[in-house]
């Protein structure tokens, strides 16, 4: 997951965040943190945007 993103720095953390979504079978994860936007298989819900919760 890391390779495939490129994920440096503080982003190997996200990268972890999503192999672990990924191996459990979760395909959507909220947050306020665009950077899930880089791993494809992910869905991002972004925190306290209503337009998002009611578009689903």
């Amino acid at each position: 997951m890391i390779r495939e993103s490129d994920a440096r720095g503080n982003l190997i953390f996200d990268a972890q965040i999503a192999a672990i979504c990924k191996s459990h079978g979760a395909s959507t994860i909220v947050t306020n943190d665009r950077d899930f936007e880089r791993f494809g298989f992910l869905r991002v819900e972004y925190l306290g945007r209503q337009q998002d919760r009611d578009a689903s």
